[in-house]
């Protein structure tokens, strides 16, 4: 899940190849589109910004190692909470404080991002729900209880 400000579709820039992954919005938002040769011209002038691309992939190298770490070895209730507890992060990253604190994904959305079907998501998150460790609402989730969502991830 990207928030505001992040960057995708970069590896396309370094190789001549399409992108592996496509996006789309679960909300209103903006987009800027660097073409390639725009790109190479900012590099060539900067090589500093570079260095940050290679961070940048870098990290989500990492990400992709971490993520398929998880996918293979844990369980879905371990997957799915670190899945809301880091959606909540980034999402509290970006919205006024008294914001309500509420995350727009779908079960379906949940299920696609850890490889799962919706009603395997739709009945761990219910379970949760009793649990009053979370509110559902259609296409929106509320953590209630971060700190037992934390002890389950």
């Amino acid at each position: 899940m990207l928030e505001q400000g992040q960057w995708f579709g970069e590896v396309s820039l370094f190789i001549d190849a399409p992108r592996v992954y496509d996006t789309r919005a679960i909300v209103d938002c903006e987009l800027l589109v660097v073409p390639a040769q725009a790109f190479h011209g900012i590099i060539d002038g900067r090589p500093d910004f570079l260095m940050e691309f290679i961070r940048l992939i870098c990290r989500r190298y990492r990400w992709a190692l971490e993520w398929i770490d998880e996918t293979i070895l844990q369980p879905l209730p371990v997957r799915l909470a670190r899945r809301l507890l880091a959606a909540q992060h980034a999402h509290l990253l970006s919205v006024p404080e008294d914001t309500e604190a509420a995350l727009r994904l779908s079960q379906e959305d949940l299920g696609q991002m850890l490889g799962v079907s919706r009603q395997s998501i739709n009945r761990q998150l219910k379970e949760w729900e009793s649990q009053q460790l979370l509110r559902l609402e259609y296409g929106r989730v509320t953590v209630l209880d971060q700190d037992a969502l934390r002890r389950l991830a």
